[in-house]
């Protein structure tokens, strides 16, 4: 993710070449975007930016983490939210969007078989 830290434009920068660079690497089979399910309906333009940038690399899951924070109607509000970004940007819509928690190990265990699955 990209975080909050204040940090100057130069170290923003050097952080994104270095991001850029590791995210093209060929052996790299599906990106798992995490996004905090309460703020992800209202998410900046460096969170979008960077789901469709990945997207457009490789194959895309977008995980919406601490669902037990969050009510039934937030967590669909952002499932929304985020398959709006990649409709709007004609990019290839994400393989799954899933809300986890890991406080009621909710959504964990499609996750670890989807992640599992591309190890053998």
């Amino acid at each position: 993710g990209v975080g909050y830290a204040a940090t100057s434009k130069d170290i923003r920068r050097h952080w994104k070449d270095l991001v850029d660079a590791y995210v093209r690497r060929p052996t790299i089979r599906r990106f798992y975007f995490l996004i905090d399910a309460r703020r992800a309906a209202d998410a900046g333009e460096e969170d979008t930016s960077l789901a469709l940038h990945l997207a457009r690399l490789r194959p895309v899951v977008v995980v919406l983490t601490k669902s037990d924070k969050a009510n039934q109607r937030t967590i669909a509000a952002a499932e929304r939210a985020v398959a709006g970004w990649f409709t709007k940007e004609k990019v290839r819509p994400p393989e799954l969007i899933v809300a986890v928690s890991s406080v009621k190990k909710k959504g964990l265990e499609g996750l670890r078989e989807g992640l599992f699955s591309e190890l053998a």
